[in-house]
């Protein structure tokens, strides 16, 4: 059974505030993307901006932190001296960041914190070694840091070779999913969690369209 989770991007704190508030109510699991220039084409709100309204959330579950950042040991740093480090915590590193090598191999991270690697939708696999230093691996399957991009079904056959090649662990699956392109990777049991974005952001009932979509991907 594929998990489903929300993807929350903006550069708006109150957006931003307003959907956290939303979706702690209905998930155990919120991811949040945190991106900049040059690595995407826009900026969404920092670490520094999401860390005020996250600490005052009660909140028992995991909280995903999918940095789009070509160099994300800054806002690791932040993420670790907050508070949050009480709390489960999932780091998504992209392998075609800065620094990627050195958090695969030798960066601590606080008790109940698991570190991911990411990757791009264009990007080539690594190494099943390489892979294996992260608790699971999140793959995008359209333009980094792009609400509303197409769903590409391309990266259900990375997934697939990657699955070939041993790699055992979560994989989760983010970007352009919803009603029209579930049906897609419905069949593919490859997938452990699917991560929602504009679809849920859009959403005037975020709870009834949760339903739909679990119907369809379940």
């Amino acid at each position: 059974m594929k998990k489903i989770i929300p993807a929350l991007l903006t550069n708006s704190t109150d957006i931003f505030k307003s959907r956290v508030e939303e979706y702690t109510k209905i998930f155990n699991r919120i991811e949040i993307d945190i991106c900049s220039f040059p690595f995407t084409l826009k900026d969404s709100l920092g670490v520094e901006a999401i860390l005020p309204v996250l600490l005052e959330i009660e909140f028992n579950g995991v909280w995903d932190f999918h940095i789009m950042e070509r160099d994300p040991m800054q806002s690791i740093e932040l993420l670790k001296n907050s508070n949050l480090r009480f709390r489960e915590v999932n780091i998504f590193i992209h392998q075609e960041s800065d620094n990627f090598s050195y958090i695969a191999e030798s960066m601590e991270f606080p008790e109940l914190w698991r570190k991911f690697a990411a990757i791009k939708v264009e990007s080539d696999l690594l190494s099943l070694e390489a892979y294996n230093k992260f608790f699971g691996i999140l793959f995008l399957s359209h333009e980094i840091g792009v609400q509303k991009a197409k769903f590409n079904k391309k990266v259900l056959k990375k997934i697939k070779v990657l699955r070939e090649m041993g790699f055992s662990k979560e994989i989760k699956l983010d970007g352009g999913i919803n009603l029209t392109t579930a049906p897609q990777i419905t069949n593919d049991n490859n997938v452990n969690v699917v991560s929602v974005g504009s679809y849920f952001q859009n959403s005037k009932d975020v709870k009834a369209e949760l339903e739909k979509l679990e119907k369809v991907l379940n």
